[in-house]
């Protein structure tokens, strides 16, 4: 499942891209561009820690608890949880990311009306 999710985020990531009509070179020349950038890194390292959340350390908890050494499990288990500390932080700064690209600033549609959205005084 973990699979899919990663899948739909990169592809939404390459929609948005390209909906806004730009090329993977002109990323670094908007701030639009860099938000994309900065969450498509934070997606590729929440990838790679979350498979060696599943295929190192997890089981590196089972053999040292298989092999009755506590004192290795234990620290296996503090990894593991160093690794989901990461993946909720890398999480919560995507979410930071896409509030702020909700943010828009509004303008006038004409010299002395309202911005859209705003009630006119009265």
């Amino acid at each position: 499942m973990g699979a899919v999710a990663l899948v739909a985020i990169a592809a939404s990531g390459v929609g948005l891209i390209h909906h806004r009509g730009l090329s993977l070179d002109q990323l670094p020349d908007s701030e639009y561009g860099r938000r994309i950038v900065a969450k498509m890194v934070l997606l590729v390292l929440m990838a790679v820690v979350a498979l060696l959340h599943s295929l190192w350390q997890g089981p590196q908890v089972r053999r040292a608890q298989e092999a009755g050494d506590d004192d290795a499990a234990r620290r296996w288990r503090i990894l593991g949880a160093a690794f989901d500390g990461f993946l909720l932080l890398a999480a919560l700064a995507t979410l930071w990311l896409a509030c702020r690209w909700s943010r828009r600033p509004t303008t006038p549609a004409r010299p002395g009306a309202p911005a859209s959205g705003a009630s006119p005084r009265g």
